[in-house]
């Protein structure tokens, strides 16, 4: 992809990584009306369907390069034109 590139549904955008001045690994995206980051304004999304694996419970680990506990019981399952919430393990279709 390439800067003003039409974006298609289903189309790969990124990847999980951890670049840049982060704690850990994380994929940020921003949708947007226009090029410029600063003279452009956010727009909303929703994904269209995801399933939620469950909620990690405790951050801490994670800072560390430890492994954290994901609580299945928490906000797993299918998921529609929703947004997940934080700290939540999703996969797409």
């Amino acid at each position: 992809m390439k800067k003003g590139d039409t974006v298609k549904q289903g189309q790969v955008l990124g990847r999980l990584g951890n670049s840049g001045n982060t704690d850990t690994p994380h994929l940020h995206f921003h949708v947007m009306d226009g090029p410029s980051p600063l003279l452009s304004n956010g727009l909303p999304y929703v994904f269209t369907s995801f399933t939620g694996q469950g909620r990690i419970t405790d951050e801490q680990p994670l800072f560390t390069g430890g492994v954290s506990n994901v609580d299945p019981a928490v906000w797993a399952g299918p998921h529609k034109n929703e947004l997940p919430l934080n700290l939540e393990v999703v996969s797409f279709p």
